[in-house]
């Protein structure tokens, strides 16, 4: 297992310290809709406030699951998203082999926690990104092992959208796509790559307002500037997942030491295809390999100096058949879809570029004649991006490597203080307001009324 390490924190904070501090204030007064209370639904078993009563779950997966509920204080709907056993309650045992273990998840499954609660809280603001409602309070660090987030619930999913029976039209498609770019822009300018795009993770209600969702794979990142291009930021990233695997940049299949925000922006162009080809991913790989396999019959052979960093993956691609370049597939994927506009091919081509220098940007796909009909009708409010400040992974520091249980618990204190932070800024009156929520309902509908009818999903 691999680490980050960084700087040594202070040895004098420790999670006892955060509790004692922070935890009188925000426990919830007895007999209040915030008091917890145990929902056992399907099988699954929430803690939560009396405020939300669980209708129904909408989703399972290896870490946690995802119920409908009420906010029946507003009467909202919203999504509550339980993360479970993230962190140990019993505390270190040690194994045979002499390494500290952690009755939980993974190092890497609590890190990508933290960085989705960061992440949720930099950029819940924006119109075109999932809006995070609530974190619900631990009773105390000891008993902190589930993670629960509060969001909104939207009606369905794109992938739904796209196994169903019915063609969206040119005008759905630019509405989606414009909004999902949108959301895009946003978090690479404030220095946010989502690292895994795809139907299922962009939701989207009947009236055809999007949302991107799932920030769980998210990375802030401090970009830096490489020689090979003034102007193409590049970062170091983990590859052992990122992505999942249809919609992954060929610069990760090739584990390219020089990743940037273009890999989102291929993925985008992979779920753009999906629109034209009968809701289906156009690379359908059944492992890594076979998955630039399908990427190379449809689009050719790289060129070698569209590989930036990874000197192995040069090699590979010197092994291979060469094939050539053409887009002939794109063209006839479009020629079949009843509903075609003639800049969607040129749009497509510059998103499945092979040079992440050369791929097209959020801000150009944006500026592209693709949508000239549906640029100055859809006019998404502007939210100034602040860049996402990553040091809070510099208080995550071990003095050694094989002490997994020390790493995990503090992450758990990041985790922990985070949900803290957010309830005293809430509380405060310092994050979104219910006023707030209203006004942008109402912007939302305003800004799509006309494009979409609730039969057309």
């Amino acid at each position: 297992m691999k680490f980050r390490f960084h700087r040594k924190t202070q040895s004098n904070v420790t999670p006892a310290i955060i509790a004692q501090a922070k935890g009188q204030q925000l426990r919830s007064v007895p007999g209040s809709s915030d008091e917890l209370h145990e929902v056992t639904v399907q099988g699954e078993k929430f803690m939560i406030p009396k405020r939300y009563k669980i209708e129904h779950l909408i989703g399972r997966g290896a870490y946690g699951v995802v119920a409908a509920a009420t906010d029946v204080t507003t009467g909202d709907a919203v999504a509550i998203k339980k993360n479970r056993n993230m962190f140990s309650k019993e505390g270190n045992q040690e194994s045979g082999n002499g390494i500290i273990v952690s009755k939980s998840r993974s190092c890497i499954s609590q890190l990508r926690i933290l960085r989705e609660l960061k992440v949720l809280q930099h950029v819940h603001r924006h119109p075109c990104i999932v809006s995070l409602l609530d974190l619900l309070m631990p009773e105390d660090f000891d008993s902190f092992t589930d993670v629960y987030i509060v969001m909104e619930l939207l009606d369905t999913n794109l992938r739904q959208v796209l196994d169903s029976p019915v063609d969206l039209d040119d005008r759905q498609i630019k509405c989606l796509m414009f909004q999902l770019l949108h959301a895009i822009k946003y978090l690479h300018d404030s220095s946010i790559l989502h690292r895994d795009i795809k139907p299922d993770n962009i939701l989207i209600n009947y009236n055809g307002q999007l949302k991107l969702c799932d920030l769980g794979l998210s990375r802030g990142c401090d970009f830096v500037e490489e020689e090979l291009e003034p102007n193409y930021e590049t970062t170091r990233l983990s590859n052992n997942y990122v992505q999942t695997r249809y919609y992954r940049a060929p610069e990760l299949i090739l584990d390219s030491e020089k990743v940037g925000k273009a890999i989102d922006l291929w993925s985008v162009g992979c779920v753009f295809a999906e629109f034209y080809n009968h809701g289906e991913p156009i690379f359908k790989g059944e492992n890594t390999r076979n998955q630039f396999t399908r990427i190379i019959d449809s689009v050719g052979t790289p060129p070698l100096e569209s590989i930036h960093g990874s000197h192995l993956g040069v090699e590979f691609v010197m092994t291979l058949d060469y094939v050539e370049p053409n887009h002939d597939w794109l063209r006839e994927m479009l020629t079949n879809h009843k509903f075609l506009d003639a800049n969607a091919l040129d749009l497509l081509s510059k998103l499945l570029e092979y040079d992440p220098i050369k791929r097209f940007t959020a801000e150009q796909a944006l500026e592209h004649p693709f949508f000239d009909s549906v640029r100055t009708k859809m006019k998404v409010p502007v939210v100034d991006p602040v860049p996402f400040n990553v040091d809070y992974e510099q208080n995550i520091v071990v003095q050694d490597m094989k002490d997994v249980a020390s790493y995990s618990r503090l992450v758990k204190m990041e985790c922990f203080d985070s949900i803290m932070t957010y309830n005293e800024n809430k509380q405060a009156n310092q994050w979104v307001t219910e006023q707030e929520v209203v006004q942008k309902k109402k912007a939302v509908k305003e800004r799509l009324k006309g494009f979409f009818k609730r039969k057309s999903l």
